[in-house]
């Protein structure tokens, strides 16, 4: 009998994970989820279809975001996402992200990320003490990007850059394929390994291969370990970037 149970159980789960999958379903749930978060944010947010699986998996098609400044934040043709364990507080570890053919625009001002609305509607929203309160961290075991262009604007830093030279404080990637692993943010602090990276930057440096540490913060940018390769170059190096 305790089997016959089981078997109705997992038939069940089987029914409820085969019709999630379903188009007019996963259609369904996307503009659902769409208007809700829409509403929430008081922004934009568009989402084609979206699928998920009872193991802490989701997969999401054709999503645009904009920020509250009503410029594009990110858009992905399809983004998945799997749990590596049940979020506690303001830690959320996730075990892998793929993104394919994607924009994503970050804008640093007045020592925020234009997408702290978000970080903030998911904190807790339990009285504030008077001392301060620790920021959300958010780690991801493991990233994919295919075909991803990148824009970074710090808009708190006065560095003055040479037209055609790298600046730090504005950085455009196009036609970005990256594998990186241990990817660490707390507020606008982020630390990553990154294992391989191909990519353009508006400056005309093109990257065959790069591989290093990178922390990213408000105060700039630090390279460690780092292996870079271009058509006409290969450098071994740790660097500095204010």
């Amino acid at each position: 009998r305790v089997g016959q149970v089981l078997l109705g159980v997992f038939v069940f789960v089987w029914v409820v994970v085969a019709l999630i999958n379903t188009t007019p379903v996963q259609s369904f749930l996307a503009s659902q989820a769409a208007k809700f978060f829409s509403e929430q944010w008081n922004t934009k947010v568009s989402i084609g279809a979206l699928s998920v699986t009872p193991f802490i998996n989701a997969g999401v098609k054709d999503i645009y975001v904009e920020d509250l400044n009503k410029d594009t934040l990110l858009y992905a043709s399809y983004v998945e996402a799997n749990l590596f364990s049940i979020p506690k507080g303001k830690h959320v570890v996730v075990r892998n992200v793929e993104l394919d053919n994607a924009v994503c625009h970050l804008v640093i001002e007045k020592g925020k990320f234009n997408f702290q609305f978000i970080i903030d509607y998911f904190a807790s929203d339990k009285p504030k003490e008077k001392k301060k309160s620790e920021p959300l961290v958010l780690e991801v075991k493991d990233i994919r990007l295919n075909d991803v262009d990148f824009v970074l604007a710090n808009k708190d830093s006065e560095t003055q850059v040479k037209k055609g030279l790298f600046a730090s404080n504005l950085i455009v990637c196009n036609d970005i394929n990256r594998r990186a692993k241990n990817f660490k943010m707390k507020g606008v602090d982020i630390q990553t390994e990154i294992e391989q990276l191909s990519v353009r930057e508006r400056c005309g440096i093109a990257l065959n291969d790069f591989k290093g540490e990178v922390k990213v913060s408000d105060k700039g940018i630090e390279l460690h370990k780092g292996i870079v390769k271009t058509d006409d170059s290969f450098l071994d190096l740790d660097a500095t970037m204010a």
